[in-house]
């Protein structure tokens, strides 16, 4: 992608500069997109497997780590340039849900405080988004306590769960 734009490249071109058969290549992935959605979901899933905790799951250093590489590493920025956003908002959704349902299993969410959580599941996932099709702009710490505010108005580990939003 650094020498011919992502919609021109082809599998072809993919096989020959990875060294592998055509073959090869169709056993692992449908169409070129997937090698870039993959990168992504296989990051998100990293960074899921650090939060073991509700305090991981508050901790900044995590949020700004995962923000870092987002924001930095090539294959990721990649998704921007191959208009891949649609991809993206399914693999943040995917994301976003599991960590809630990690809230839930945490009990630092109440299961009637759900619906409240999914809306700020949008808001993730909405961050997330805009930091896959603007990388190039946003800056690592206002990205990341933005982050932070989404996901932790309402946790806080050792008070109360959330109560229910009728």
């Amino acid at each position: 992608m650094q020498s011919k734009p992502y919609r021109e490249i082809t599998i072809t071109d993919i096989t020959k500069r990875a060294g592998v058969s055509r073959m090869a290549f169709y056993r692992n992935y449908e169409t070129k997109d997937e090698i870039l959605l993959k990168r992504m979901r296989d990051y998100m899933l990293s960074h899921e497997e650090r939060m073991r905790s509700p305090a991981d799951f508050l901790r900044r250093e995590n949020w700004r780590m995962f923000v870092e590489t987002l924001l930095g590493d090539p294959v990721l920025q990649n998704i921007q340039k191959a208009g891949l956003t649609e991809g993206v908002f399914r693999l943040c959704m995917e994301f976003t849900v599991r960590m809630q349902q990690k809230l839930l299993d945490w009990g630092v969410c109440a299961p009637e405080g759900t619906l409240l959580q999914y809306y700020r599941v949008g808001g993730l996932t909405g961050s997330l988004l805009y930091l896959a099709d603007h990388a190039d702009r946003a800056d690592v710490d206002p990205a990341t306590d933005q982050i932070l505010r989404i996901i932790s108005a309402d946790v806080k580990p050792g008070e109360t769960p959330l109560r229910s939003i009728s």
